[in-house]
């Protein structure tokens, strides 16, 4: 089995570290974890600042795919 041919193979939140050295590069869907975790905090902050108000919003942090070469094209 090879990755990108047989098989495909995707892994998440963009670790480059953990990744750095595999062949093929793998595709990735980066959560943007960091940009989460800045928008916790802040809201947080928020919270603090403000506990007896309401707080109902939304907050979206869209994932991007990082392309790799470790995902197979389909065969028709």
């Amino acid at each position: 089995m090879e990755p990108g041919r047989d098989v495909s193979v995707i892994s998440c939140n963009n670790e480059c570290a953990l990744v750095a050295g595999l062949f093929p590069a793998l595709t990735t869907i980066d959560i943007h974890a960091e940009a989460i975790g800045r928008r916790a905090v802040a809201q947080l902050m928020w919270r603090i600042e403000h506990p007896m108000d309401r707080f109902q919003t939304t907050t979206v942090v869209e994932p991007t795919v990082v392309e790799g070469a470790s995902v197979s094209t389909p065969m028709v």
